[in-house]
């Protein structure tokens, strides 16, 4: 760690890599090492990016540029979600077969570590946990490489995935945040973009609230629980606070970006939707900012 971020207490983190202008620096400014593609390339930061205020995520590149990358789990609210990160490090067996035989190594995907995808983006096949946990590995500062020893060969594949149609979905929609440099929206923008589909399917009343008990119904019935509960996001029918009310209300506080692609699919829409129609004239009521009823 001396040799790469000039200190030996850095931890080897997967998802979030921070003191990167040291590391730069180590590469002697290499063009190919720039901290904003590093950023962009080998991190999971792009994955929150749209749906993050733009001072927020101004904040976490610069401590990933230059701070401790521990804290940025906090800023983003990962260590009160009720979304949690799988615990090892996974593969698809198809990916890796394939880049053993064409490159001679496999490498991990960004991808295939992210909350809520369960296959593959390219493969469609279920993504297999590796030997290599996440968060408790015995040595913190070491680097594993997607080996032989890291693949679990003898762990067979789960059928339990009947219905690939959300999972693909999920997983490609994941893929397209990471590998898009997307900048953030703005949650005014999310906030408008979301009420004018919802209005669309008569989920928004004359005054401009959201029928927030019939979109409840609609939405778990067009996944069903156990799909939803399998992501933490099934929606009681008594509760009144959970994240779909808070994409629904006037924009306070971020969501997990796994939220936002379930409440895409249910409107049939995509992320690129939501670039491609930020500066379109949002429905009258809707502009009085109303709460959900």
């Amino acid at each position: 760690m001396n040799e790469l971020f000039s200190d030996a207490s850095v931890c080897a983190a997967p998802m979030f890599t921070s003191n990167l202008e040291k590391l730069w620096d180590n590469l002697d400014k290499s063009k190919y090492y720039d901290p904003d593609i590093l950023i962009a390339k080998h991190t999971i930061l792009p994955y929150y990016a749209p749906f993050l205020p733009s001072e927020r995520f101004e904040t976490l590149k610069k401590t990933l540029r230059v701070g401790n990358g521990s804290s940025v789990y906090m800023k983003l609210g990962k260590a009160a979600s009720s979304l949690k990160s799988p615990q090892y490090l996974r593969y698809c067996p198809d990916c890796y077969e394939e880049e053993q035989g064409s490159l001679g190594v496999a490498y991990w995907h960004r991808t295939h570590q992210i909350e809520g995808v369960q296959v593959c983006h390219v493969h469609y096949c279920e993504l297999m946990d590796s030997s290599i946990p996440i968060a408790q590995r015995k040595n913190k500062h070491a680097f594993y490489l997607l080996e032989k020893d890291a693949v679990n060969a003898e762990v067979l594949r789960n059928e339990s995935i009947q219905n690939l149609d959300v999972p693909i979905f999920i997983s490609k929609q994941t893929s397209y945040l990471l590998n898009h440099d997307l900048m953030p929206i703005g949650l005014e923008q999310l906030h408008s973009f979301y009420k004018n589909e919802l209005l669309k399917r008569d989920l928004v009343t004359a005054l401009g609230d959201v029928r927030i008990n019939e979109l409840k119904t609609q939405f778990n019935a067009y996944y069903g629980r156990g799909l939803l509960q399998s992501m933490n996001s099934y929606i009681d029918s008594e509760e009144n606070h959970s994240w779909l009310h808070k994409l629904c209300r006037t924009p306070r506080v971020t969501c997990h970006p796994l939220r936002h692609i379930l409440l895409l699919h249910f409107l049939g829409k995509e992320i690129i939707d939501i670039y491609g129609n930020h500066n379109s004239t949002s429905h009258p009521f809707l502009a009085q900012g109303l709460g959900c009823v």
